[in-house]
């Protein structure tokens, strides 16, 4: 029986040449790279550990630094036009994206120009990516290529034009894990004040992005935030005597040291990171607070709350589900394969 060969890179082929055409960059040497980097970063790895660097492709370094003011480049490297010089970027620059920075590569006439480029001073500056990517109308031509979690790799343009690549068998993924980040946090800051939510919001998507990298399962659910008590199944863990005001830190921007505050927002992004990243649920409110986390859930015909989540996450969040109410309003499931999925309670 002859041999059956199954190649991505055929199909990746055609949805990359697709794309570059919509977007106005189209290029063989571009094409071949976005291919390469797509390959590369579903997995990426350095000494052991696993880095999400985010990678843009531009044509003007000059403009793109104006429109990102304040910010800071410097440049690493330079070779010929080929797709070998976009690994070779992502080889020297991807263990320098820690705390904020990032990778360019600038297509010349003759070469590929990379380096690395940070913009914003804080937690809650606006994201490269909202400044480049998501403007409309486009500043200028640019490409955003990175892993959003382990086994999907998204290339989002300028133009608003987007491939989303899942590597793995098990997950059928409809909606980019990032649209579904979008309609958990309008749940979490639902009753936040105007004036602060677009900052709670950038908090809350780089929370939920760099958790969702890390592949650690998380289950959380989201209480109304006038409720002084917890429903019956979210009584068994740690319940914080006093909320966690992340909207109140955020509101002191203003009127405080921006030293002092920028570090207790921090603190708590951190802070809830750690949460997030063990056992059992998170409790915000939908004011944006924290609430409690550790909490263990019995499922019937279990003789103990603490089970491990591992094999049961899904059933969790299922037995939130079936215990929404006025108080209990919405739950959210991040399995360790990175599939994710939010139900928000519409009665």
């Amino acid at each position: 029986m002859p041999e059956k060969f199954v190649s991505l890179e055929k199909s990746l082929l055609k949805e990359v040449k697709s794309f570059l055409l919509k977007e106005g960059m189209k290029c063989e040497f571009t094409q071949q790279g976005l291919i390469e980097l797509i390959d590369l970063l579903f997995t990426y790895k350095e000494e052991g550990k696993f880095l999400f660097p985010q990678l843009y492709i531009i044509d003007d370094l000059k403009m793109f630094a104006k429109v990102l003011s304040p910010s800071k480049f410097h440049k690493i490297g330079a070779d010929n036009k080929s797709s070998q010089t976009f690994l070779e970027a992502v080889k020297k620059c991807a263990p320098l994206t820690e705390d904020g920075w990032a990778i360019y590569i600038l297509r010349l006439p003759s070469t590929f120009e990379y380096g690395v480029f940070r913009s914003g001073t804080n937690i809650l500056s606006v994201p490269i990516s909202e400044i480049i990517i998501s403007k409309e109308p486009p500043l200028q031509p640019a490409i955003l290529v990175y892993q959003t979690a382990g086994k999907l790799v998204e290339v989002r343009g300028a133009k608003g034009n987007s491939i989303v690549t899942n590597f793995s068998t098990k997950n059928q993924i409809t909606l980019s894990p990032l649209q579904v980040h979008e309609k958990f946090i309008d749940c979490i800051i639902k009753n936040v004040n105007e004036d602060y939510k677009d900052q709670a919001r950038i908090f809350f998507r780089k929370l939920f992005l760099k958790v969702h990298q890390t592949g650690h399962g998380t289950l959380i659910a989201v209480v109304d935030y006038n409720s002084e008590d917890f429903p019956d199944i979210l009584k068994d863990g740690i319940r914080l005597d006093f909320k966690i005001d992340i909207i109140e830190a955020i509101a002191a921007l203003g009127t405080e040291s921006p030293l002092i505050t920028n570090s207790k927002i921090e603190g708590y992004f951190t802070l809830l990171k750690g949460m997030l990243s063990s056992d059992g649920v998170t409790i915000l409110g939908n004011d944006g607070s924290i609430r409690g986390y550790n909490i263990f859930i019995t499922h019937k015909g279990s003789t103990t709350t603490k089970e491990k989540f591992g094999g049961s996450r899904k059933r969790t969040f299922n037995t939130l589900i079936a215990n929404f109410d006025s108080i209990l309003i919405a739950a959210y499931v991040q399995s360790q394969d990175g599939n994710i999925q939010f139900i928000e309670n519409e009665k």
